[in-house]
């Protein structure tokens, strides 16, 4: 009995001395988001405004979703392989950055949700706890969060509610993803039609180190283009051979219905070198010498290359 008792008391001394020592309390597992007075959402597009009494004191604060991503002139989003998205609620002129980061080939989506936790019959408004559940979604994972006001110390507080492991691909829907009716269009290209042409710029849609810079020259068309110029496009076989070898018998393949034999003749990677001058008042993207790689699918058909990704750009060396 004496040695249970002794077993006993030492590993609750482990214990106590574990606890003290990384503060191992469930609430130490939650981050708290603080109050800023001098965040700016200048470059951003506005995707979403709800408002919503977030705090239960009676008043409603306004939850505001933005992103990197800018509006065409034809309305359309311009989205690329990853943005900056910003969650925020703001609190008289309190402004609380739920999320800030950048996102990889996805997006973020929000619900605030109401529970009556002392179960009081007809509930008023201050009666109920509001949750915000933010799920980011990105190519290979998935995570769950939510957030909550901490009255006691003034901010909201955030908690993973779902992260699982060993996650490598990802299909989800994209409730901000409006399609362009341009890269629709030329995906379903006739053979007869291998012109394209963008402000006077004329390519051939079966050339891909054309339809690459076409892509680039139609940043001109943007307010927040000064100056664009492609200095080099030329197609990067070894980044080809790599990137067909990746995703064969991948999920993504499958999911984008490329066969390996599809891959193999309708797939291809293009550098790019390019130097353009941008107003940094209208929008978020780095401008000077700059590279990437263009990747582009071919239709079978008509042979018209479609740009399916990029890479974020980089400075030339």
């Amino acid at each position: 009995m004496n040695r249970k008792y002794s077993i006993l008391f030492i590993l609750l001394g482990v214990f106590s001395i574990t606890f003290l020592i990384t503060g191992c309390s469930p609430k130490e597992s939650f981050k708290p988001v603080q109050s800023t007075k001098n965040f700016s959402t200048d470059g951003l597009t506005l995707l979403e405004r709800t408002y919503d009494d977030t705090d239960s004191d009676g008043d409603k604060e306004s939850i505001e979703l933005y992103t990197s991503a800018q509006i065409a002139r034809d309305g359309q989003m311009g989205w690329d392989t990853g943005h900056q998205w910003v969650l925020l609620v703001k609190k008289g002129e309190e402004v609380f950055p739920l999320f800030d980061d950048y996102v990889q080939h996805g997006e973020l989506q929000f619900w605030i949700a109401s529970s009556n936790k002392d179960k009081i019959e007809s509930p008023e408004s201050t009666d109920l706890q509001r949750k915000i559940y933010v799920a980011i979604t990105t190519g290979v994972n998935f995570k769950l969060t939510v957030y909550y006001w901490d009255e006691q110390n003034h901010c909201y507080k955030e908690e993973v509610v779902l992260n699982p492991p060993d996650q490598w691909i990802m299909r989800h829907s994209n409730k901000y993803n409006i399609p362009d009716p341009a890269k629709i269009e030329s995906s379903t290209t006739s053979q007869t039609e291998t012109k394209g042409n963008t402000d006077g710029y004329n390519y051939d849609i079966t050339n891909s180190v054309e339809v690459v810079r076409a892509g680039y020259m139609s940043w001109l068309k943007e307010d927040y283009t000064i100056s664009m110029n492609v200095l080099k496009a030329e197609v990067d076989d070894a980044e080809t051979q790599r990137h067909i070898k990746g995703y064969k018998g991948s999920e993504l393949a499958e999911t984008r219905g490329w066969t390996d034999e599809y891959l193999d003749q309708h797939f291809i990677v293009v550098k790019v070198i390019y130097e353009c001058e941008l107003d940094h008042n209208k929008t978020f993207m780095n401008d000077g010498l700059l590279e990437g790689y263009v990747f582009l699918t071919r239709d079978p058909e008509s042979g018209a290359w479609t740009i399916c990704d990029r890479t974020s750009p980089s400075e030339a060396l």
